[in-house]
């Protein structure tokens, strides 16, 4: 029932994805998303979305982040609105692209709903908490670089714990502070632009 389907070239290795094609589908779901007139927050808390990664049937465990209630608290009390996106409740393609386009924030452990970033707004923020084995897999770092998107990676060392395969409890305080550090910044720069915007009403 598909009306479109689009996808970038293969890369010519795992985790370093071609720019001007990921950076051409991005255009093209920002500018779809906009022609929809996809509302964005004008007041209150911005929005942050927390990628939950869950138990699949038939499917080793991967990254599941024991703690996530805590991570989500950590999140809100640093003064964000979270929407929490996981595969219990999946979307359908377009409710879950804006999704992350109405997105100031984007949180997730190491794993393929950072993809999601393809939807996301110029100047979004993810932040991508670090499997604790197995090396940096710097898969997600490349496409928000590619995107031109700020990006945190956020280490899990102990007594913290997220493997490739299994689950673990992460540090939730670290990424609450890291949420809160991108919304002083997110002030700043408005603070900024009003600043800019009187001097050039004077």
């Amino acid at each position: 029932k598909a009306k479109l389907a689009a996808w970038p070239p293969s890369s010519t290795e795992c985790g370093f994805p071609r720019g001007a094609a990921l950076q051409k589908l991005n255009r093209f779901l920002y500018d779809s998303m906009r022609s929809a007139d996809t509302p964005l927050k004008t007041g209150g808390r911005p929005s942050a979305v927390l990628v939950r990664r869950i138990p699949q049937r038939d499917k080793k465990p991967a990254r599941i982040v024991l703690n996530h209630d805590e991570v989500l608290r950590a999140i809100g009390v640093a003064g964000w609105e979270v929407t929490v996106h996981d595969g219990a409740s999946l979307l359908d393609a377009h409710k879950q692209c804006a999704m992350f386009y109405q997105a100031d924030l984007v949180v997730a452990p190491h794993g393929a709903g950072l993809t999601n970033m393809l939807c996301c707004r110029p100047g979004t923020t993810v932040i991508e908490i670090k499997q604790s084995d197995g090396g940096f897999n710097k898969s997600f770092l490349n496409l928000a670089s590619e995107l031109g998107l700020p990006y945190i990676g956020l280490d899990t060392k102990e007594p913290f714990s997220l493997p490739f395969f299994g689950s673990g409890k992460v540090n939730a305080s670290a990424v609450g502070e890291a949420a809160a550090s991108v919304l002083d910044q997110m002030r700043e720069r408005k603070s900024e632009m009003l600043a800019g915007k009187a001097v050039a009403g004077r």
